[in-house]
């Protein structure tokens, strides 16, 4: 695996494991933007967040993709955390994407257990895969929920969707109606 997919791998699982968790099975793809939600993108991707989020964009350090983080206003550790970030020219298929990002969320929380992984359908990918883990109560982080996206394009741009959150929140969250917006491209 290229050293850009493992820094982006990391810092999505990082990024998401800070907050933790997710929820629900969405198979759906390139979804019309929900209300309340609002239009987020970057060159490489394009998403729906809800409008009270406070999104933050950049660059990917020594790579040439995209980042984009948000979470709700005034959050703690507890609450929904976002993270999609974009790769190009990934040399690998989602298989090893998915392999480094199952490999790494049990090592950053113990106790991760995966409950999903399966492929997904995403606007503009060639292909995706959707991976979920619950993760238990520790160190002052609730019960939570990871919800990973993976999407691959045609022209080789690797989009990795991270997302967690606490167990207690997964209803209210609305991460399916978030993945089911995600269009790569």
């Amino acid at each position: 695996m290229g050293r850009v997919s493992l820094t982006i791998v990391g810092a999505v699982v990082a990024a998401s494991l800070a907050g933790i968790g997710c929820g629900g099975g969405d198979d759906g793809a390139g979804a019309a933007t929900p209300q309340g939600f609002k239009k987020t993108q970057t060159p490489d991707f394009t998403l729906a967040l809800p409008q009270a989020w406070t999104v933050d964009k950049g660059k990917q350090d020594g790579g040439d993709g995209e980042f984009i983080e948000a979470r709700p206003q005034g959050t703690d550790i507890n609450r929904p955390q976002l993270r999609v970030a974009s790769s190009h020219d990934y040399k690998s298929g989602i298989a090893g994407a998915a392999q480094l990002a199952e490999g790494e969320v049990p090592i950053r929380r113990p106790g991760a257990t995966k409950v999903v992984s399966k492929p997904i359908e995403v606007d503009g990918a060639q292909d995706a895969r959707r991976i979920e883990w619950t993760v238990p109560a520790g160190g002052g982080i609730d019960a939570a929920r990871i919800v990973t996206v993976l999407a691959l394009s045609s022209d080789r741009t690797l989009v990795n969707l991270s997302v967690g959150v606490a167990q207690s929140d997964v209803g209210s969250a609305r991460i399916d109606d978030v993945v089911r917006t995600l269009k790569v491209g």
